[in-house]
């Protein structure tokens, strides 16, 4: 009981003694400023974004020299108003809820966050009740009325002992006090407040009791002389965003996040902002970082932009005025940011020439479109193009009109730069041939620049671009000046397809015995000794391959190849099988199995050896039903070899099955 009452005694006289030193200062701690090149927080803001007016501007300045301040005229409150507090601070007598300004670097301890320190502006945004809702100011103003300092953030917290409130500045719920605001971008105006409103500038660790325990707080005890405070108790719920979409190059900002949030309303006030990507916190502020509620701006040297590049956010939780906490897992990847800046130059109207891109940017595209006021629609004359080098090729542009060039890539944030175009001058740009033959290899005729009877040299003068000079179709000759020279001139020629020759085309199989099914022989292409593809070559088509008769297959050229090749094949019916042979008198009798489908009927033939050379006659029986025949007037006791097949008519025209296997017999 004594350490603690000695411990009060002691914050008691430090605290009256800083009330000496200023009215709104810290009264446990020392606020230090530091210099912008000591510290990343604490640097100049132009005109960041608010909640409700959007269309302000961030723009980093340099800080301008401390100038000396002046106190912002506070009324005093009525004595018994005074008093009410002292008297409600004394009736708690033990633990209690308070809303109380924390200083950033304090508040964000808490959350594991170290080194963020307060918010020094060139602007009067300071004093933004709208724009700054949530956090405190240090009073201050400079004589100019521009500038003054964010110190952190009003959220509730709890305490074990009313006697480590003593001597701190307290505000009652019936306090009022005419405060300095924002009536402007630039102009400062007073306006009457009362209760909580008044932490608003009231300095470090001012407070007003709450009547009822908050959602969420956090609690403050002292350590070392020094109030410290947890991190917030009883967070709520982590809930997972599906929605969240990180932009580069905006209008105000480098980075843009947008998350969907559907449980904050219009009216609620963020007092604070924590960032996670990877195993690093980032922890914004007000003004310095530009807030919109669930969109959330920054720039590449904020926040320490650049140690984000390469990461993922994974969560980001909001912290309320009235306690709520809300956090949200997301899973947005941060691409690279390039160091340094690019520039462009239009080489004439058809082609703008990057330089000081990064050497491993991957897939860049380019969009060039004019440069406009607010509220006016850009002429896009390059949308997402290929870089060729380090050039784009564009639609045409208007000389001296000034132009915005942004890059896009894979792997690095979108970089930006503007350029004016150039007028072209007057060349004449000849090709020594305007058309060639497909070949599988680029051709590129040979470029002759002329200007009126001066002959340009390549290399020098100008250097030459080919674009699409591989395959079959219109390429083009891109002419760049350099050096003295200025312009791009584009000279289109022709590559033609190679035509197909019948005797690239063969069948594997120019005969096919009927299935029944469609037919279809392998087909191969050739242009020389090259073997084409099918598909991306040329196509085939089949007709007439499912019957016996003559079936047709078509190819016909694609892509680098033309013209159309007609090829032929056949399709004859099923064999049959010769099932016996029976000797007579001067004759025999041939039997074979039945063969009906796709056959007209059958022959018979026969000769006096095995290789049907000598004494070969062939016998025709018509009608498919028929299964046998006896051949006469042969010689007696001869041997005879023989063998069948089968024969469908088409169109008057008879197609032959293969023969059979071949039998013999000795006539009698």
């Amino acid at each position: 009981m004594k350490k603690r009452r000695m411990l009060s005694l002691l914050l008691s006289l430090g605290m009256v003694l800083s009330l000496f030193a200023s009215p709104f200062s810290a009264l446990a701690v020392e606020v230090e400023e530091q210099p912008l090149a000591e510290t990343m927080e604490e640097v100049s803001v132009e005109e960041p974004v608010s909640p409700e007016q959007t269309d302000a501007e961030p723009v980093a300045e340099e800080p301008e020299e401390a100038a000396e301040v002046e106190t912002v005229e506070i009324a005093e409150a009525a004595a018994e108003e005074t008093v009410s507090a002292e008297a409600a601070l004394a009736e708690a007598n033990g633990e209690v809820y308070v809303l109380m300004n924390i200083p950033y670097a304090d508040f964000y301890a808490g959350e594991g966050v170290e080194g963020v320190d307060a918010v020094t502006t060139a602007t009067v945004k300071t004093f933004n009740q709208n724009m700054a809702g949530g956090s405190y100011h240090d009073g201050y103003i400079t004589e100019d009325a521009k500038s003054g300092k964010i110190l952190g953030v009003t959220y509730p917290v709890y305490v074990a002992d009313t006697a480590l409130l003593e001597g701190l500045k307290a505000v009652a719920v019936n306090d009022t006090a005419t405060i300095t605001v924002a009536a402007g971008k630039s102009a400062l105006t007073t306006k009457e407040v009362s209760g909580a409103d008044l932490l608003f500038a009231s300095g470090d660790y001012a407070y007003m009791l709450l009547d009822e325990v908050p959602a969420n707080f956090k609690t403050m005890t002292v350590e070392d002389g020094k109030f410290v405070f947890s991190a917030v108790e009883k967070k709520a719920e982590t809930k997972t965003i599906t929605e969240a979409e990180l932009t580069y190059g905006g209008h105000y900002t480098d980075l843009t996040l947008s998350v969907d949030a559907p449980e904050f309303t219009s009216d609620s006030v963020v007092t604070a902002i924590l960032l996670t990507a990877g195993e690093e916190t980032y922890a914004f502020r007000h003004v310095e970082d530009v807030w919109r509620k669930t969109e959330l701006g920054w720039n590449w040297d904020k926040l320490d932009g650049k140690g984000l590049a390469g990461k993922t956010i994974t969560n980001i939780t909001y912290y309320l005025k009235d306690g709520g906490v809300y956090s949200y897992d997301v899973n947005v990847p941060v691409k690279q940011h390039a160091d340094g800046e690019i520039s462009a130059v239009f080489a004439a109207s058809y082609a703008v020439r990057l330089s000081g891109l990064p050497a491993d940017i991957q897939n860049p595209v380019v969009t060039v479109a004019t440069k406009v006021g607010r509220g006016e629609t850009p002429v896009v004359i390059a949308d997402n193009a290929k870089l060729y080098g380090t050039t784009a090729v564009t639609d045409k542009a208007v000389p001296g009109t000034v132009y915005n060039i942004t890059v896009n890539s894979d792997n690095y944030a979108t970089l930006t730069t503007s350029a004016q175009c150039l007028a072209l001058g007057g060349t004449a740009v000849t090709l020594s041939k305007s058309s060639f033959t497909y070949n599988g290899k680029a051709q590129s005729p040979a470029v002759t620049v002329q200007a009126g009877e001066t002959a340009l040299t390549e290399g020098t003068d100008y250097v030459v671009r080919y674009m699409n000079n591989v395959m079959a179709g219109t390429a083009s000759a891109v002419v760049i000046g350099v050096g003295d020279w200025s312009g791009v001139v584009v000279q289109s020629y022709k590559i033609n397809a190679v035509a197909l020759k019948a005797a690239g085309v063969t069948l594997n199989k120019t005969s096919l015995v009927y299935t029944g099914k469609a037919l279809t022989p392998a087909v191969t292409v050739k242009n020389g000794s090259t073997v084409l593809k099918n598909g991306s070559d040329y196509t085939v088509k089949f007709s007439g391959n499912t019957k016996v008769g003559t079936a047709k297959v078509t190819v016909t050229g694609k892509g680098n190849y033309s013209g159309t090749i007609t090829k032929t094949f056949t399709i004859v019916p099923k064999g049959t099988t010769l099932k016996k042979v029976t000797a007579g008198s001067k004759q025999f009798t041939a039997a074979w199995k039945k063969q009906a489908t796709q056959t007209t009927g059958y022959q018979i033939q026969y000769a006096t050896n095995k290789g049907f050379t000598k004494n070969v006659k062939t016998v025709t029986v018509k009608g498919n039903a028929k299964t046998s025949a006896v051949v006469k007037s042969l010689k007696a006791k001869t041997t005879y070899y023989v063998r069948v097949r089968t024969y469908q008519t088409v169109r008057g025209k008879n197609y032959y099955a293969p023969w059979s296997a071949v039998k013999n017999v000795k006539t009698k």
